[in-house]
């Protein structure tokens, strides 16, 4: 479901929601799918929204079919995934949300998605009722924490120069042990060759 934490991020820093009351969880693996991960999951007074960013700005269709309809098919499904990690009575309370990052006032709901822009997205979440007390956003938070599992930041190869810098380091690194062990005696030096 997401791409990268770029938009998580650039939202979070927007938003102003206490930690006291609103719990976050960002790029998360995508509940009994391997190949997919979540942009956002945000438990607080008002529920537990699944949020997704997507990459490009929204587009209405010119064909009378509903507007970003692969955004709420996924937002939905994602909704679903992390709602079967919760006991039953909490299950009502997830939201499945597609937040763009455009400026614009922009607020729909497609199909039971909540659509919005980043602008009008604290507003959302600040304004729906209350359906979870402090305690139950606790309850749910920790469950969450529990089965959610975090996407870990992988920084990409920068080139395969990058790669032979580190390998010639490393034999140089070696170089200097093994020269190092011979100026301690002979028993040194083969200790040392056989690490590298």
């Amino acid at each position: 479901m997401a791409r990268g934490s770029a938009g998580s991020l650039r939202v979070r820093d927007a938003m102003s929601l206490p930690e006291s009351h609103w719990k976050q969880f960002r790029n998360v693996r995508w509940p009994g799918r391997s190949d997919a991960q979540i942009d956002h999951v945000l438990v607080g007074p008002s529920g537990v929204y699944v949020i997704h960013y997507p990459p490009s700005e929204p587009q209405v269709r010119d064909d009378g079919g509903a507007w970003c309809e692969p955004e709420v098919a996924q937002s939905s499904e994602a909704a679903r995934a992390v709602a079967g990690l919760l006991l039953p009575r909490y299950q009502a309370t997830v939201r499945p949300l597609v937040c763009f990052l455009s400026d614009d006032a922009l607020a729909d709901v497609v199909d039971g998605v909540t659509i919005t822009s980043r602008l009008a997205l604290e507003h959302i979440l600040r304004s729906s009722p209350v359906v979870l007390s402090t305690c139950e956003v606790a309850e749910v938070s920790g469950i969450l924490n529990g089965r959610l599992e975090p996407v870990p930041l992988v920084a990409p190869e920068s080139s395969a120069r990058g790669g032979l810098r580190r390998r010639m380091l490393a034999g140089v690194a070696a170089a200097a042990v093994v020269g190092v062990g011979a100026a301690f005696g002979p028993e040194f030096a083969e200790i040392s060759r056989a690490w590298f």
